[in-house]
């Protein structure tokens, strides 16, 4: 018993230490997530009028994906009981993957109409300003994305 206490203390300090230091820095070591079109905006010294167009330019906009995403969701649903059949209909799968496609095209085409309505608000500064602090881009987990991370900006407080 003597000789294992030792390995035991270790042991549970490290599991101590790993959990802690997974709670303190959530976002991994760039914080990929932390960065989005919001924080960008965020640093731009956007008008109360701006603000509310383009907060009103968005919720507009994920009024009109919801029903994509939840028909999506539901295709995907529906393909994932197709594959679970022993003997799989190969027909229904790939209409499923060609709705499913289209239903995808459909929102990145809202998504780019919201871009592009989201840069008409913006002055020719604040355009310069948001583009250069990368917030026009998308940068998820992804580590096979093809653009690098965007630079760590200092945090303000």
């Amino acid at each position: 018993m003597k000789k294992n206490y030792p390995i035991f203390l270790l042991f549970t300090a490290l599991m101590l230490f790993s959990t802690t230091s997974a709670i303190a820095n959530p976002g991994g070591p760039m914080g990929y997530h932390k960065k989005s079109d919001f924080t960008a905006l965020a640093q731009i010294d956007l008008s109360i009028e701006q603000t509310e167009q383009i907060r009103k330019l968005r919720l507009a906009h994920e009024k009109s994906i919801a029903p994509l995403k939840i028909q999506e969701h539901q295709l995907k649903a529906e393909l994932d009981i197709f594959w679970l059949q022993l003997k799989p209909d190969t027909e229904k799968i790939k209409s499923a993957q060609k709705i499913i496609h289209d239903i995808r095209f459909k929102i990145l085409e809202k998504e780019t109409a919201f871009k592009i309505a989201t840069r008409q608000v913006l002055t020719q500064d604040q355009l310069s300003r948001f583009l250069a602090l990368s917030g026009d881009r998308c940068h998820g987990t992804n580590r096979f994305a093809p653009h690098p991370p965007p630079p760590r900006q200092p945090v303000k407080y």
